[in-house]
């Protein structure tokens, strides 16, 4: 019986992923400690996202290290609360509700990023030039992208709407 060689690649991935979990988690941790000693529900909501995130990194990461797509698909369902995590918490600091045409987009793309995760052959994996490889589908490539793309666009433009009503004392 012979092992699975994981090639070069696939350990730099398994080491640079278990790197990128740790300042993640890190600035989760801080966020959560501000809000027990606060008690403010901002400090809570702005530590959600990054916990989130965490566990998606942790999942990619362990379905590399362990050859199985459970984790991965464990993984990408983490996706999904670190867009309403992040919808809440950029909600957070212009208003007091979350709006609800930014919630029913993100119930739009989530729906879809599911319905592409669980279909057949979305994602396999597959062994080519000594390296492990993920594959995953075009419909399933397209549909994170647009979860991540509507992610960062709604953080570009509140960051780019706090920079512009910032004091400028604040902006120096």
């Amino acid at each position: 019986m012979s092992t699975l060689d994981l090639g070069p690649i696939t350990e730099a991935t398994i080491i640079v992923g278990f790197i990128s979990v740790v300042p993640v988690v890190f600035a989760g941790s801080l966020n959560l400690y501000k809000y027990f000693k606060s008690r403010r529900r901002f400090d809570l909501i702005t530590s959600l996202p990054f916990f989130f995130y965490a566990l998606y990194l942790l999942g990619i990461t362990l379905s590399y290290l362990f050859v199985s797509l459970g984790p991965f698909l464990f993984g990408c369902a983490a996706i999904i609360p670190t867009l309403f995590s992040f919808i809440s918490f950029l909600d957070s600091i212009s208003r007091e509700s979350v709006d609800p045409i930014k919630l029913v987009i993100g119930t739009f793309l989530s729906t879809i990023f599911v319905v592409s995760l669980l279909m057949p052959n979305s994602t396999y994996f597959y062994y080519s030039s000594g390296a492990l490889f993920i594959f995953w589908s075009d419909f399933f490539v397209i549909t994170s992208f647009g979860i991540f793309m509507y992610t960062s666009l709604l953080l570009l433009f509140y960051f780019t709407k706090v920079l512009m009503n910032a004091p400028k004392e604040l902006k120096e």
